[in-house]
């Protein structure tokens, strides 16, 4: 068996299909979301909806699966009663379920289908996605950057020691905060993506230009590929062409649906925008995108038509 890593995977094949939306996923399956662990919560009390929606997006026609531990934290599980080391073990047990379910899914399908062996990339959302306030999406949130290293780093040892392929470092609102996860990913030796979340096609939510934020992480040699996630679909061409002036690592993009989040309500709400994710992926690819998923309000029908119109794309 041969498994490739992201980077190799882009070689091999021009491009990579992620998958989609875990929260999405696990809520269609009728899981409830709304608690202070959020996602992470299925980790408890429903691991095998969590390898469910693995699986379903993995049929789809993803080639990498992102771990259910966005929001999964060992002061976020400390802060409901768990100790360290069960937030330790339920973290770690994000990645064995990915690789479980890829390696399980390419035995049984993908491998007679001539699908490459999944990626497993591990999730580490910005301080904010722990906070559970919306603070992910505007980066206003106080912390000194001591504290914020060690706050990352030990989330980031346990999914690199449990068997991710690589570190998704993913919905950071600012340059400061990618920076700083993605020097403590290099430090631990761990391979890592950065995705910043933006409020339009040239700054990040937090304000940054958001070309000056990719040639900041550009320069990290852990960093493996750069991009936006969790951003209105509409801005994602334009952020495509800012990233491109500051890299010529692959090029990494999964949009929400277009709808805005409600913190105080923990809901999304809006309207999805009018084009489909599948329909803008081979826009987003002439751009020079090589990895393109979806994020919140995606479900695997998105990821499906994805991958079927850059399959078709190469007709």
């Amino acid at each position: 068996m041969t498994r490739y890593s992201l980077t190799e995977l882009v070689e091999q094949n021009g491009y990579v299909v992620l998958d989609g939306s875990m929260g999405t996923g696990l809520a269609e399956k009728g899981f409830e979301l709304n608690t202070a662990l959020w996602t992470a919560g299925a980790l408890v009390t429903a691991p095998k909806l969590v390898q469910q929606v693995h699986l379903d997006y993995l049929r789809a026609g993803a080639d990498c699966g992102i771990t259910d531990s966005y929001q999964a934290t060992i002061p976020g599980f400390m802060a409901q009663g768990y100790t360290r080391e069960e937030a330790e073990h339920y973290i770690a047990l994000s990645v064995r379920l990915m690789r479980e379910t890829g390696e399980q899914w390419w035995q049984e399908e993908g491998k007679a289908q001539g699908r490459p062996h999944p990626v497993t990339a591990g999730a580490a959302g910005p301080y904010g996605a722990y906070l559970a306030d919306g603070s992910e999406y505007t980066g206003a949130y106080e912390i000194s950057e001591e504290e914020l290293r060690a706050f990352h780093r030990e989330r980031m040892e346990i999914l690199w020691k449990a068997g991710a392929d690589l570190l998704a470092i993913e919905t950071v609102p600012s340059m400061w905060e990618a920076q700083i996860m993605a020097q403590e990913a290099e430090k631990i030796g761990a391979k890592a993506w950065v995705t910043f979340s933006c409020r339009d096609g040239e700054r990040t939510n937090k304000g940054d230009l958001l070309k000056e934020a990719a040639a900041a992480v550009d320069e990290i040699r852990s960093v493996e590929a750069i991009g936006v996630n969790c951003t209105h679909p509409k801005y994602i061409t334009r952020c495509i062409r800012q990233i491109r002036e500051a890299t010529h690592k692959p090029i990494i993009v999964y949009p929400n649906s277009g709808e805005e989040y409600d913190a105080k309500k923990k809901q999304w709400t809006g309207i999805r925008y009018g084009k489909t994710l599948g329909e803008y992926a081979p826009e987003w690819y002439r751009e020079g995108a090589r990895i393109i998923g979806g994020c919140c309000q995606t479900l695997s029908r998105q990821i499906r038509d994805i991958a079927r119109n850059l399959k078709e794309m190469e007709m």
